[in-house]
C-alpha cells in the first residue's frame, strides 16, 4: 500500500512539514509514503485548446497535450502507482496558489474519469486499444489540507479540492488550518494532520463503500463542502465544489440545507451526476457544430478584429 502527498511550498517550510507529518501517519499504518512538491515540477498551465476532450470524445483524433513533454505525465504515474493521496496547499488571498491551481486545471476533463471511462467502454467494445490506463478507474482515498497565515481561507477546500471531481476520488477527510504562525509547534494540530494520514492509509485498505469520513461535516452530504452559492431567488443554494443543489431554512437560530436523492445523484463526485454533466457537454457541442469554420472565423473578427492587443516590447 502506497500513499503520496502532493503539496505546494517552500522547501522545508510550513507546507512540506505538514505534509510529511501527514505522510508519517500513513507509515504508521504501515503504509509506503512518497512526497511530492509541486514547485519542484514544471507544469505549464492550461490553454483550453481542447485536445485532451477530444482525444477522449473523437476515435478518430490522436493528437496529444501541446504541454505533454513537461512533468504532469509523470504526476500522473506516480498517482496511478498510488493507493491514497494526500493534497496540501498555503492559501494565497484566499484560495491556493498558482502552482497548484495549474495543476488542477491540467487535471480537469483530460483525467475525468467519466470521460475515460466512456472511451474506454466504446473502445473496448469494438475490440480496439483503449489507450488508457485502467487504473485511473481505482476510487482512491484522499484528504485535503489546507492552511493559512490568518482566517482569510474561505475558498481554501474549494481550490484544493478539484482532484477530486475530476478524478472521482474519495474524499475522506479535509482540514483547515487557520492562523498559522505557530502551526508547527501546536502538537494538537499536528497530531490532527498524522491522524490524516493514519486515516487515509487505513481507508485505502477498503472499498469505497465501507471508508468514513473524519473531517469537519460541512453543509454538503456528499463532498462536505461549507462553501454554498446562494440562488438569486428562493432558498436553493448550490455547493461550490460538486454542485448538488438544495433548500436552505433557519429554525432555531441554526441553518439546514436540505437535499433530495434526485439532487445528490447530480453531484460532480457521483458517477451518475457526471453522466449527466457528459450528456450536457455532448448537447453543448453539437449546438457548437451548427455554426462552420468560416462562420466562426467571420465572427471573431467582427468581435476582435477591430481592437488591437497590448504587449510589452521584448529585446
Amino acid at each position: 500500500m502506497k500513499v503520496t502527498a502532493i503539496f505546494c511550498g517552500r522547501t522545508n517550510w510550513k507546507t512540506e512539514c505538514v505534509a510529511k507529518a501527514a505522510l508519517t501517519g500513513a507509515a504508521e499504518e504501515g503504509a509506503e509514503v512518497e512526497a511530492i512538491n509541486l514547485m519542484d515540477l514544471t507544469i505549464k498551465p492550461c490553454i483550453n485548446c481542447g485536445s485532451c476532450v477530444r482525444v477522449l470524445s473523437d476515435d478518430t483524433y490522436y493528437g496529444r497535450c501541446p504541454f505533454e513533454g513537461d512533468d504532469i505525465t509523470w504526476l500522473d504515474g506516480q498517482i496511478l502507482d498510488s493507493d491514497g493521496l494526500i493534497f496540501v496547499a498555503p492559501m494565497f488571498e484566499k484560495a491556493a496558489p498558482a502552482t497548484y491551481k495549474m495543476m488542477c486545471d491540467r487535471m480537469g476533463p483530460s483525467h475525468d474519469v467519466t470521460f475515460r471511462r466512456f472511451a474506454y467502454d466504446r473502445r473496448m467494445a469494438r475490440g480496439e486499444d483503449p489507450r488508457i490506463d485502467p487504473r485511473w478507474f481505482v476510487s482512491r482515498p484522499v484528504s485535503f489540507i489546507g492552511h493559512g497565515g490568518s482566517e482569510w481561507s474561505h475558498l481554501s477546500y474549494p481550490s484544493l479540492s478539484s482532484p477530486a471531481i475530476s478524478m472521482g476520488l474519495d474524499i475522506v477527510d479535509r482540514l483547515q488550518m487557520d492562523w498559522n504562525a505557530d502551526l508547527l509547534f501546536r502538537e494538537d494540530r499536528m497530531e490532527r494532520i498524522r491522524e490524516s494520514g493514519r486515516h487515509v492509509a487505513r481507508m485505502a485498505g477498503l472499498e469505497p463503500g465501507k471508508r468514513t469520513y473524519i473531517g469537519a461535516p460541512g453543509y454538503c452530504p456528499i463532498c462536505h463542502n461549507d462553501v454554498m452559492r446562494l440562488d438569486e431567488e428562493g432558498n436553493g443554494v448550490s455547493c461550490a465544489v460538486c454542485g448538488v443543489h438544495g433548500t436552505i431554512a433557519v429554525a432555531d437560530g441554526r441553518i439546514t440545507v436540505t437535499y433530495t436523492q434526485e439532487a445528490l445523484e447530480k453531484s460532480h463526485l457521483r458517477e451518475s451526476g457526471r453522466r449527466i454533466h457528459l450528456a450536457d457537454l455532448q448537447h453543448n457541442g453539437k449546438a457548437n457544430g451548427t455554426h462552420t469554420p468560416q462562420e466562426w472565423a467571420d465572427q471573431k473578427r467582427l468581435l476582435c478584429g477591430g481592437i488591437s492587443t497590448t504587449k510589452p516590447s521584448r529585446a
